[in-house]
């Protein structure tokens, strides 16, 4: 780590080491404000190790469209910058803005450690009111639903944390539990297999000209009497009798061998 140049925005550190290309945010920050992010860079570039180097980033949006109301921003990321938390591990998440990388690489560095979401809006807009949310209760569900909606791509790195917390929310936000219950009562293989057996060759019903029975003649004992002229196939047992039937015969050479290929 080789930190350069070091800016502080909204009460928190941004450190860019120029040589490895490093954007370091700060431990105690687990949400990162594209706008503050974008400050610090502009600060970064500004100095006097950042005017001798490349551009970091740059940035496009905020356009007026109405006293108050403004597009959301978007950083671009330049070369091999990467945003890289210096928390140890954890959730780090952005907000106010949309972070991309110039090359369309990922911009956070994946230490195997550190678990980022980026929640990117391509129609976004900010609105800046003087105190509170400027919102009213519909309002403020309203806007909530949209930022759900806005969220359209996500980074994850290889977290030590577990997202379990994170899995639980969304099975309740999207409510699976009857979906779980009907899952739950769908038939195993096992009583598949065994409810096709007692079905009836022609369909629609079980009992009568069965699979069972269709199948036992070639499995269990079978006894043919060519003086009675009868047939009778015998259960798995090959004791108790499945079902029978009447054969005829006629003068042909005997089946002596059957010998599969």
């Amino acid at each position: 780590m080789a930190i350069a140049y070091t800016s502080s925005v909204a009460g928190y550190d941004y450190g860019f080491d120029f040589v490895d290309q490093y954007i370091y945010v700060d431990a105690t920050l687990g949400q990162i404000n594209i706008e503050d992010l974008y400050t610090a860079i502009k600060d970064a570039q500004a100095s006097v190790a950042g005017v001798v180097d490349k551009p970091i980033a740059s940035g496009s949006g905020l356009d007026e469209l109405d006293p108050g109301i403004a597009t959301f921003l978007t950083v671009r990321v330049f070369d091999e910058w990467e945003i890289r938390s210096l928390k140890v591990s954890g959730k780090v998440t952005t907000t106010g803005g949309n972070i991309v990388k110039d090359n369309g690489k990922d911009p956070f560095y994946d230490d195997g450690s550190i678990f980022y979401i980026a929640f990117f809006s391509q129609a976004g807009i900010k609105t800046t009111v003087a105190t509170g949310s400027g919102l009213d209760a519909p309002q403020a569900a309203q806007l909530a639903l949209a930022a759900e909606a806005a969220q359209v791509n996500t980074k994850v790195g290889t977290p030590t944390v577990s997202v379990s917390d994170d899995i639980a929310e969304v099975k309740a936000a999207v409510d699976l539990t009857a979906t779980q219950d009907s899952v739950d009562v769908l038939p195993t293989a096992v009583e598949n297999a065994d409810a096709l057996l007692p079905r009836n060759l022609a369909g629609g019903s079980d009992g009568g000209r069965t699979v069972q029975d269709a199948l036992r003649a070639n499995r269990n004992k079978v006894v043919v009497d060519a003086v009675a002229g009868t047939i009778t196939v015998y259960k798995e047992d090959d004791v108790t009798v499945a079902w029978a039937g009447v054969i005829t015969t006629s003068v042909r050479d005997p089946i002596s061998e059957v010998d599969p290929t």
